[in-house]
């Protein structure tokens, strides 16, 4: 589960007697069960039988977001008879505890078991790979064998807040082995502007962390209201790009239907306004939607066009229905005309319910998106 918060690892208390718990009223040998430290979910139960004398549990919190659900560490919890996960809550089972045997305690941090003889893993973290266009970060880390004991857990934490974030703070668990791994982070709250991520191992022997890269969130990106528009479209230089208008224009034809228009053919980024320019002093119908895109004025500005057929794709792969975040432009379920001619009758357009493209008559009547340059 991405953005996990796990936390602490305990020491395995080891004894030639079986070492057993209960789980749904299933007996299980943790010292020869391979998932050993496992997650509990709310409503499961658990109890130590002998002779276990007690289980190390760590309690999150299950908090929902955008793109999913979060578990905020809560607190520790000593298990010496059976217990039930309470609803909204998730533990994590780490260690058991035998009769007459002690955990050594941190004394850097009283909640904290760590075994009496730690040692470290060789752990790396990569420097951010960032895309500016999604104001995200691709983070890699990689483990390296210590001829040490087996991987429990692996990832990486993270906090906008803290600039040594632990296990403590926001993590994403990535398996339990040695080698590479990696994940995407990006901001989810507009307060947030710095992000402080490191890697993580734990094993037997304890947990090891790697060094911190800071990541700070670009000065534009995408979904910012900038200049009039909202951006939805960012360039190699990570401060120009595109905006959309707030809202449509309305509903018009592409117009003069039958007639070639003389440049009008552009579909990349970067051809709209081109495009735009073409269409009107190419056909003298009005109203039309080139025509209406250069005749908008809102924020200030004035130089608002209809978007080419790439600038309306990318309008609605980032800040449309598919788009990360969802449709956060406002637009409607409907066809959207782009400034591309396809040919003496049919111009190009976009479906804002599913991304769907089609050649269509001129006639039609679509709405219409204006966008500007910044």
């Amino acid at each position: 589960m991405k953005n996990i918060l796990t936390s602490l690892v305990l020491l395995l208390a080891v004894n030639l007697q079986a070492q057993t718990i209960t789980v749904d009223g299933t007996p299980m040998l943790v010292s020869s069960d391979t998932s050993f430290p496992f997650w509990l979910q709310s409503g499961s139960s658990i109890s130590p039988e002998t002779p276990v004398s007690s289980i190390s549990i760590l309690e999150f919190n299950i908090v929902s977001n955008a793109n999913g659900n979060d578990m905020v560490f809560n607190q520790v919890l000593s298990v010496s008879s059976i217990a039930t996960v309470p609803e909204g809550k998730t533990w994590k089972v780490e260690s058991v505890l035998q009769e007459n045997q002690s955990f050594e305690v941190s004394n850097a941090n009283s909640s904290l078991f760590i075994p009496t003889n730690s040692s470290s893993t060789n752990i790396v973290i990569e420097e951010a790979s960032l895309s500016l266009s999604l104001s995200q970060a691709t983070i890699s880390g990689s483990i390296l064998p210590s001829g040490g004991s087996v991987i429990s857990e692996r990832g990486f934490c993270y906090s906008y807040s803290n600039p040594q974030p632990t296990v403590y703070d926001n993590l994403t668990s990535l398996g339990s082995s040695t080698g590479s791994f990696e994940n995407d982070y990006g901001f989810y709250s507009m307060e947030d502007t710095v992000m402080y991520v490191r890697a993580f191992a734990t094993n037997i022997e304890g947990i090891t962390y790697s060094d911190v890269i800071t990541y700070v969130r670009p000065s534009v990106y995408i979904g910012q209201e900038l200049e009039g528009g909202i951006v939805f479209y960012i360039d190699e230089t990570g401060q120009h790009g595109l905006v959309a208008a707030l809202e449509d224009l309305g509903q018009f034809e592409w117009g003069c239907y039958g007639t070639s228009i003389s440049g009008a053919d552009g579909k990349a980024i970067g051809t709209g306004y081109q495009n735009t320019l073409d269409i009107v002093a190419g056909c003298s119908q009005t109203p039309i939607a080139a025509s209406e895109a250069l005749a908008y004025e809102s924020g200030g500005y004035s130089d608002w066009y209809l978007p080419s057929f790439d600038e309306l794709k990318e309008m609605y792969n980032t800040i449309g229905n598919g788009g990360p975040e969802g449709n956060i432009g406002g637009f409607v379920n409907d066809w959207y005309w782009s400034s591309s001619e396809s040919n003496n009758y049919n111009a190009w357009s976009i479906d804002f319910t599913d991304g769907g493209t089609t050649s269509s008559s001129k006639f039609n009547t679509y709405r219409v998106r204006v966008i500007r340059a910044f």
